[in-house]
């Protein structure tokens, strides 16, 4: 199964269906490659514009509530640029452009595209100078390894999920059971070890985080969880 996924000649044939369906449609292709880069070229500005907005940041205030939600809108909108194109390219391909696997590979896209998009949004939130630094002033320490956590959930986890839902895709599933399903376990497992490294209590992340706030209920019942 394995050797049969990671053949050269079918991800040649995804490539090349790819390049000839852009140049079957021109204008409609330079457009998207401009909106693209327009969107690229936008995102330090738009990381700019959140930084302005932690200065209006007020705490436990509506201009602070609604500069945050400003934030956060941004903050989506950078981070969703690259799952977006990545969605994109699968949805081309599930028009049937590159045959029965690249229908495969496009759905597998798609699913991957939303699973990247999800841990982005939260990677941006935790950049330097991000929402998490500036407007909801976490200890710089472990919003620093938080996103160090999610870069790493995310490197290795993406193409595990990728992997996972091409083996469900492809063949009606004939790896799903078995390919599929290994691979399913290894990104368990390491979803599992990201998350004991962002939730435990006295870990390096979150520890930092309840030990500034041992008035709250959520220090409280830390034993519990």
């Amino acid at each position: 199964g394995l050797v049969d996924l990671a053949s050269v000649a079918r991800w040649y044939q995804v490539g090349q269906a790819l390049a000839e369906d852009a140049l079957r449609i021109p204008l409609f292709s330079s457009a998207l490659a401009c909106g693209l880069l327009l969107l690229l070229g936008l995102r330090s500005r738009l990381r700019n514009l959140m930084k302005g907005l932690a200065a209006n940041a007020t705490s436990r205030s509506l201009v602070g509530t609604m500069t945050i939600t400003s934030a956060l809108l941004l903050n989506i909108a950078v981070a969703s640029v690259w799952p977006f194109v990545m969605w994109l390219v699968g949805r081309r391909l599930t028009a049937g452009v590159a045959g029965e696997f690249g229908i495969a590979v496009g759905e597998s896209l798609k699913t991957t595209a939303l699973v990247f998009c999800s841990i982005e949004v939260f990677r941006q939130i935790c950049r330097s100078g991000g929402i998490a630094a500036l407007h909801l002033k976490w200890p710089e320490q472990s919003v620093r390894r938080l996103h160090t956590t999610l870069l790493t959930l995310m490197t290795a986890g993406l193409p595990l999920v990728f992997a996972v839902a091409l083996a469900e895709n492809w063949q009606d599933g004939m790896w799903a059971d078995s390919l599929g399903r290994m691979l399913f376990v290894a990104g368990m497992c390491l979803l599992t070890m990201s998350a004991r490294q962002m939730l435990h209590p006295n870990g390096r992340v979150l520890g930092q985080i309840l030990q500034r706030h041992q008035d709250g209920w959520f220090y409280r019942g830390q034993k519990l969880w």
